[in-house]
């Protein structure tokens, strides 16, 4: 076993020991299946002999399908192994019949349990195939299944833009079968997905459809759901105290929440007790949340949880109790950290294999070259001896073989190139993902941070981490993987920054004239930098005390030059300001940026602040 498949290895132990809990993570709503979730109070062991005795009873088809599907709804969340096992028997018994709707009911069945496993590249694959037989049966409903269950697999690994366009897919089927419950399902968890990427307000318009009809149909459960997840938004947007009507409807609904939903209920009531000085009750809820996470075992509910009694016990003044649960978050901390060092070891050993691969291919291809040389200097060879008619047919033979050799060697290469592309773009997926999870140790880190000083620097870094995974990003879904395209990098960049400092867009515009660039990844990253440091500056600075006023941004490039210039009409620069920005960090890293690129750079301020870049030295990523 390789080193890679070690870490792997390891890390489908943990997910199968947590079982269903990595499926909870949600923003709202869990994942979808389309067969029920058996009681784990009722002892799956005796159930499934029950049906396996009762299969032995049976040779009719249907019969034994579905005696083997409900043999998988007892295994899925209790016995992975078994499960995989059982989806085998499933697919076989599946192709014997010949009936499509089975086989592709068994791919979905397989993408389902590699996704209670953590392996959610397999089970994209497998609701990928199962979706190319839905669509050829034309089912409407099970493709929109499909597309929902997609969406979870891409939730997981945190692309919430395929995650939120797959659930979008769905939920498009689903309103031409006219499946109300289902339209609604997709819709809760496209607004879980609005949430984990900070669009409140999106969230919070769906949420309150969902709110309507979840409360018209008595579906108490997922109403409840609603409850706490528009909660969140109002802490969010409003503050903890617009979230009080919520959190007591959801106080009525309390026998209907899960063990995840359970803690968030806690961790909301926490927060809540503490802002209105109510200790004792926030203890209560505090504690609570913190016992019901432990039993649960998810790391994000760990560390919410220990934050809100840190936060309690700080404002009690209670700093010893404060200083050991700020010692258990950090061991959580390092665990979180543990993992993102696993994925960082995958990547190293992917690309380490996939040279030791490249190797082996290579000297194969040489050998089957050599092979076929001799080949046909033997045919060649047999016919100079034989009759000119014999010598004829081999040399036709002959041709016959290289020609199917060659077309051999092209498809092997052919998928050589397309497996290193789905490896590079692997890699970059991880990379942004890394990023996004220094962006949220820093930004847990800042909560404690009281010094204004160390908070804006803590907060300049998230937005540096922010510049960098938005050029992984772009390198991964665009289809060249070797430069980013400018004008969706910069408008990106732009969009996260705006969001970031919480600028209002009818105060301060934004303009671009951005040329349709794909400049080369060693040339983007510093670029990106600086301007993420003229925006930031611009955004800070420029227009103090409300003021409105225009960004202008501009990327050109004439007679091999890059012209960069990011202007705005804001105050300007005073001299002394000026001067005290030359030693800045953000101020050095542009002029060590810029002399990596060769450029020359010029700031004026005449009116507002002009900075302007000339920049030689850069590569333009040819398609």
């Amino acid at each position: 076993m390789s080193i890679i498949e070690c870490v792997i290895k390891k890390k489908y132990i943990k997910d199968k020991i947590n079982g269903i809990r990595a499926l909870l993570i949600r923003g709202s709503f869990f994942l979808f299946f389309t067969l029920p979730i058996s009681s784990f109070s009722q002892s799956y062991i005796q159930v499934l002999d029950s049906l396996e005795h009762e299969l032995t009873l049976t040779q009719v088809p249907d019969e034994r399908l579905t005696l083997l599907s409900a043999m998988l709804q007892n295994t899925m969340y209790n016995d992975l192994d078994r499960s995989y096992e059982i989806v085998m028997r499933y697919e076989k018994e599946a192709l014997g019949t010949g009936d499509s709707s089975e086989i592709a009911r068994s791919k979905n069945f397989y993408g389902m349990i590699a996704s209670v496993a953590g392996d959610h590249f397999r089970a994209i694959a497998a609701y990928e195939e199962a979706q190319s037989w839905y669509e050829a049966l034309k089912d409407t409903f099970m493709l929109g299944m499909m597309f929902n269950n997609l969406g979870s697999a891409y939730e997981f690994q945190k692309d919430r833009e395929n995650s939120i366009r797959y659930f979008q897919l769905a939920q498009g089927y689903f309103q031409k079968t006219g499946n109300q419950d289902w339209i609604f399902y997709t819709k809760s968890n496209i607004a879980g997905q609005y949430m984990v990427s900070n669009r409140l307000l999106e969230a919070r318009n769906t949420l309150q459809e969902c709110e309507v009809y979840f409360r018209q149909q008595k579906q108490w459960a997922y109403l409840a759901e609603v409850y706490i997840s528009l909660a969140e938004c109002a802490v969010g947007l409003d503050g903890i105290e617009k979230s009080v009507p919520y959190l007591e409807k959801v106080e009525g609904l309390l026998e209907y929440l899960d063990m995840a939903s359970l803690v968030r209920f806690h961790i909301l009531k926490c927060d809540l007790l503490i802002g209105q000085g109510r200790y004792s009750e926030a203890e209560f809820h505090g504690i609570t949340a913190r016992s019901l996470a432990e039993e649960y075992g998810v790391n994000k509910f760990r560390m919410d949880a220990y934050q809100a009694l840190y936060a309690l016990y700080k404002a009690k003044g209670d700093f010893e109790r404060s200083l050991q649960l700020h010692e258990r978050l950090q061991d959580i901390s390092d665990s979180t950290m543990t993992e993102l060092i696993d994925d960082q070891l995958i990547n190293v050993m992917t690309k380490y294999e996939v040279r030791e691969k490249n190797k082996e291919l290579e000297l194969k291809q040489k050998e089957l070259e050599q092979s076929q040389y001799q080949k046909n200097l033997f045919i060649t060879l047999l016919a100079l001896i034989g009759l000119l008619l014999i010598g004829a047919v081999w040399f036709t033979r002959s041709k016959i073989r290289s020609t199917a050799a060659l077309s051999a060697q092209k498809i092997l290469i052919e998928k050589s190139l397309s497996d290193k592309e789905l490896l590079l773009r692997e890699i970059h997926h991880r990379v942004k993902n890394n990023m996004q999870v220094i962006s949220s140790l820093l930004s847990i880190q800042s909560r404690d941070i009281k010094d204004e000083k160390a908070l804006k620097a803590v907060n300049d870094s998230r937005n540096r981490v922010r510049a960098m995974a938005l050029i992984h990003q772009g390198l991964y879904t665009e289809d060249n993987l070797r430069g980013v395209r400018t004008t969706e990098y910069i408008t990106k960049l732009c969009n996260s920054l705006f969001s970031s400092y919480r600028v209002d867009v009818d105060r301060i515009k934004l303009q671009t004239n951005v040329e349709d660039l794909i400049i080369d990844v060693d040339s983007i990253v510093p670029m990106g930098l600086i301007l993420n440091e003229l925006i930031t500056n611009a955004l800070k600075y420029a227009f103090p005390e409300n003021r409105k006023g225009l960004i202008k941004i501009s990327l050109k490039e004439r007679d091999e030059t890059l012209f960069l210039s990011v202007a705005d009409d804001g105050v300007g620069i005073a001299e002394e300001r000026q001067m005290a920005n030359e030693g800045s960090f953000g101020m050095k890293m542009i002029k060590a940026f810029s002399k990596k690129l060769d450029a020359e750079w010029e700031v004026t301020s005449e009116i507002g602040t002009h900075v302007s870049l000339i920049i030689r030295k850069y590569k333009v990523a040819r398609t």
